[in-house]
């Protein structure tokens, strides 16, 4: 009868041993058999409990498993740009290792993560709260300053005054020293007063005296009445008159102006005003925290 080579599974030959083989030659089959088990199962010490199922996993695996997991931990620490296709489940598990995990987007609540440090050493951020939160030191370098949103680069300062504290509003305004002048020019008119009699009233306040002259007594004003009084000597006054009262005369005519032109400023400058305008605005407190 035809004996095949034994050596592996894949040497046996299902139609051995034939009907027509000697029956003294079953023995060498069953032998056969067996070192071919032994052989393509050399370290197989116990019981083989995976059903077909779980052996079937491992269908086209070329190389050493231990070997390809061991060889994709050193290209997860070594390679610049790590991939992992799907989902990546680690059971409850933790991965431990040092380096940086790159990534363009994560998801999840992530309130399970511990040591994750989104902002680098050196990071500045405004707060609205008393004090730094853990892992932060408040800066004192900027106190009592406004913030300002700019649309160019950040990171400036300006300004003159605190911001609780403005100038006072308190100002004057000067000008330059000047002078107006009008050209020269006369008045011309026609006027005429109106005649007026005074009365006793009007008069000034006096007298007239009496004088003797050739035996006869006569006013010294040039009153031709003249007083003859044979053997009467006489000297004196008469009485006073007169009360030094106001008067007016009345005006007619027109007054008319001579030469033309215009008032003049002489000197220049402008007037200027110092002091600035108060200013109020709402604010909130914030504080400026670095990243230790």
């Amino acid at each position: 009868m035809a004996i095949e080579t034994f050596g592996f599974i894949d040497d046996l030959n299902a139609a051995n041993p034939t009907a027509t083989d000697n029956v003294s030659e079953g023995d060498d089959h069953i032998r056969g058999v067996k070192a071919t088990l032994k052989s393509t199962f050399p370290n197989v010490a116990g019981a083989i409990t995976p059903t077909e199922t779980e052996l079937n996993y491992v269908d086209g695996v070329t190389s050493s498993i231990q070997t390809q997991l061991a060889n994709i931990n050193t290209d997860l620490l070594n390679d610049t740009t790590p991939q992992l296709g799907g989902n990546l489940d680690l059971n409850g598990n933790n991965i431990t290792g040092t380096g940086t995990i790159t990534a363009t987007s994560f998801t999840g609540s992530g309130s399970g993560l511990t040591g994750v440090d989104p902002f680098p050493s050196g990071t500045a951020l405004v707060f609205y709260q008393a004090s730094a939160p853990t892992g932060w030191t408040k800066s004192t370098s900027n106190n009592d300053k406004a913030l300002r949103v700019v649309s160019g680069s950040g990171g400036g300062s300006g300004g003159t005054h605190a911001f609780s504290s403005p100038p006072s509003t308190s100002h004057t305004h000067t000008g330059a020293s000047h002078t107006h002048s009008t050209p020269s020019h006369s008045h011309s008119h026609s006027l005429s007063a109106g005649s007026h009699t005074l009365s006793t009233s009007q008069m000034p306040s006096h007298n007239h005296s009496l004088k003797k002259s050739n035996g006869e007594y006569y006013y010294q004003e040039g009153i031709s009445e003249r007083l003859t009084m044979d053997n009467v000597q006489y000297a004196g006054a008469t009485n006073t008159t007169g009360g030094s009262s106001s008067h007016s005369h009345s005006l007619s005519g027109s007054i008319t102006s001579g030469g033309s032109g215009t008032s003049g400023s002489g000197g220049t400058g402008s007037t200027s005003s110092a002091g600035p305008t108060a200013f109020a605005p709402q604010y909130i407190d914030v504080i400026v925290c670095s990243k230790d």
